[in-house]
């Protein structure tokens, strides 16, 4: 009797529900002990205080990871008012207090004005590095730093409720790549005159993913230990699905695989380019946050990502070799 190959391996994404009360780290390493491989990465650490969507890249679907940190957050907040904490969340250790005048119509007026390209200051408990070192690392060994203020894009702000009980309030809110909502408390709290601290976050959205795609680890390992196909998985070919697909096969696909674009691949996408301006899907402004996945017209599997060189080409940036099925092998 022939012996049953090995089916392919998975490479793809993984959307969870991350639980309060666990770091990211954690939950790359429940996931990884359940898959059984070492290559996982994530699109976006959250903080053990945090719930919500994390994007986990799994194999060949690391090589995705710059271009999939690239896209907007969208989270809805809590802000406490009255209390300035040292990592600006409220598991930190209160630093001071201040009586809360408050008002209804303050809050919705400093909202307004905490939209859009904002110049604020970095949580000195973040990973971001100064000289080599991570910022937490100054924190936790006492030594006091200059602020580093980044600017930040906020939008989409939307006012959810407010609780003048516990003066506190929660937003619905979207920022780009590099934005820090316990910043935006922070700030928020000193436009407010007492202070403030972040005490509830949860990540809705992580473009072009929402949480209602996602599970709890639970949840996908259920599943995927009971040889079901977890819903929360996302092949490699179905990532980065707002970038437009070129399917070639022969020569030039023969080609690509050895670190070639041939001519007429080079023309197509550049006719790609065209349609998508003229569609209004990009203009030129923002041509280098998008790429072209090139597939084959045969076995319907990813070849590689293409991104711009200039205004007139592109190049390859990733080509992808290895054959991959599109769920995990103890899910077929």
């Amino acid at each position: 009797m022939a012996k049953k190959s090995k089916p392919a391996p998975f490479h793809g994404l993984v959307l969870l529900d991350k639980p309060e009360g666990i770091t990211s780290h954690d939950l790359v390493g429940k996931l990884r002990k359940l898959l059984q491989t070492k290559t996982i990465g994530h699109a976006g650490t959250l903080d053990p205080m945090a719930t919500g969507l994390m994007v986990l890249l799994v194999g060949d679907a690391t090589k995705f990871s710059n271009y999939i940190l690239r896209g907007d957050k969208a989270y809805e907040a809590e802000v406490s008012l009255g209390r300035i904490t040292d990592t600006w969340d409220r598991t930190g250790e209160t630093q001071s207090t201040a009586a809360v005048d408050w008002s209804e119509s303050k809050i919705q007026e400093i909202c307004k004005t905490m939209q859009g390209e904002l110049e604020l200051p970095l949580p000195i408990f973040s990973a971001v590095k100064k000289d080599g070192k991570k910022l937490y690392e100054y924190a936790r060994e006492g030594k006091e730093i200059e602020e580093i203020i980044r600017p930040m894009n906020f939008r989409e702000l939307e006012l959810l409720s407010m609780n003048a009980q516990d003066f506190s309030f929660r937003v619905r809110l979207r920022c780009e790549k590099g934005g820090y909502i316990r910043s935006w408390a922070k700030v928020f709290g000193d436009r407010f005159g007492c202070g403030a601290n972040l005490s509830a976050l949860r990540r809705s959205f992580s473009e072009p993913y929402t949480i209602d795609l996602a599970q709890t680890f639970d949840e996908f390992a259920k599943d995927y230990q009971a040889g079901v196909k977890p819903k929360a998985l996302v092949p490699l070919e179905n990532c980065l699905e707002t970038w437009p697909e070129l399917y070639i096969d022969g020569r030039d696909e023969k080609m690509l695989m050895n670190g070639a674009i041939t001519d007429s691949v080079q023309r197509r996408m550049q006719w790609i380019d065209r349609e998508g301006m003229e569609c209004g899907r990009f203009d030129l402004s923002d041509r280098d946050k998008l790429g072209i996945k090139v597939l084959s017209c045969k076995s319907k599997r990813i070849l590689a990502l293409m991104v711009p060189k200039d205004q007139a080409s592109y190049k390859i940036a990733r080509v992808f070799r290895v054959s991959h099925s599109d769920m995990p092998e103890n899910a077929q």
